[in-house]
Parts: C-alpha cells; sequence; structure tokens
C-alpha cells in the first residue's frame, strides 16, 4: 500500500511575488533580511517565502536572514542554517528546488523526509532554528551521544532523522506541523533532545 502523502494544512494564502524584489519586500514585512540574488530564482524565493508566512502565522521562530548561495559540489544539500547567526542558506544549485512537487512527494514515499508537502525543506531548517532558539544548550552540545537504538528509533520518522539528533528534531518538527503520529519511543526521544514536551 503506497503512503498517504502528508501535507501542511495552509493557513496563508500566499500569493506569489512578480519580482525578485518584490520577493525581498514581503520577506522584510515577516522581519527576515533576505537577498535572492537574482531574478531567475523567483521561484525559489517565493516557495521560501511562503514556508515562512506558514511559520509566521504559526508563531514559530522566523530566521532574521535567508541567503542564496550556489553551491554546484554540494547539489543534494537544498539549504543549511547558521542557528546562532539565525541565517538559512539556500543552495540554488539544488535542482531540487525547482521540481519540489515531484521530489518531495517521492522522497516522503522513500522514506527519506518525513513529509511529503512542497515546503518541507524550508520548514526542516526552521525546525532546527526553533530547536536552537528554545534550547541552545541541547541544541550545541546534546546531553548524550545519538546511539544506533537512536538511529532505529528515529528512522521510524525518515532516513534524514536517523543522521544524529538536530536532524531528527526538526524531521519530527515538520512532521508535527502536517499533523503525524509518532510512536511512544520517538516521542521519549525528541522529549529528551529538546527538553520540550511531546505535543
Amino acid at each position: 500500500m503506497a503512503k498517504k502523502t502528508l501535507l501542511l494544512k495552509k493557513l496563508v494564502v500566499f500569493n506569489p511575488s512578480p519580482t525578485f524584489k518584490a520577493a525581498e519586500a514581503y520577506a522584510l514585512n515577516m522581519g527576515v533580511h533576505a537577498h535572492f540574488s537574482s531574478p531567475k530564482h523567483l521561484p525559489i524565493a517565493n516557495i521560501v517565502n511562503q514556508g515562512l508566512a506558514e511559520a509566521k502565522m504559526r508563531e514559530l521562530p522566523l530566521p532574521k536572514t535567508v541567503v542564496f548561495h550556489s553551491a554546484p559540489n554540494q547539489q543534494a544539500r537544498l539549504a543549511w542554517i547558521d542557528a546562532r547567526q539565525s541565517k538559512i542558506t539556500i543552495n540554488t544549485a539544488a535542482t531540487t528546488w525547482m521540481h519540489l512537487n515531484y521530489f518531495v512527494p517521492k522522497n516522503f514515499t522513500n522514506g527519506f523526509w518525513s513529509t511529503g508537502d512542497p515546503l518541507h525543506p524550508i520548514l526542516h531548517e526552521l525546525g532546527h532554528l526553533r530547536h536552537y532558539q528554545e534550547n541552545p544548550i541541547s541544541y550545541l552540545r546534546p546531553p548524550r551521544s545519538w546511539t544506533d537504538k537512536d538511529k532505529s528509533v528515529a528512522n521510524t520518522v525518515s532516513v534524514i532523522a536517523s543522521m544524529d539528533h538536530k536532524e531528527f528534531v526538526a524531521e519530527v518538527h515538520v512532521g508535527l506541523l502536517v499533523d503525524s503520529c509518532y510512536n511512544k519511543d520517538v516521542k521519549k526521544l525528541y522529549k529528551e533532545f529538546t527538553g520540550r514536551k511531546f505535543p
């Protein structure tokens, strides 16, 4: 049986910006300084802004800065975050950005990501930011090492989640936004590495 694609219930009626300068202004209106770099990246800028808008509507923390950067040697890496600087970098060289409606559901079906929503990549990075802002000590210096048992538990969330405690928390964060149901072992691990009671 095919996995049911988990999608975010949209709270924002999002109208894509017609220019990348308008997209930067849209982000700034949310308190985010965006540097979207080029008109050709406008579709990516609109995806990022939609994710930020959905997070803001849910009163989740937003980054101070979003920048676009081309890293052709890291095409599998869509984005990364400097949580201490509250800065998200979007890798415009990752071709997945231009085909999210295909790749995200596929990665979810394959168990690689915890949801099949096209906004998953940006919401994942925001999950890292929330983790750091709510519990910086746990984010930077986890209470203990990541064990094989932890990896096994986290793998029920996604392959990415099994990598380490940060990726686990970020993947569960996105899963919770789409109302995923998790078992008691996932809940226990989430609480241990965030200090946050499971919703």
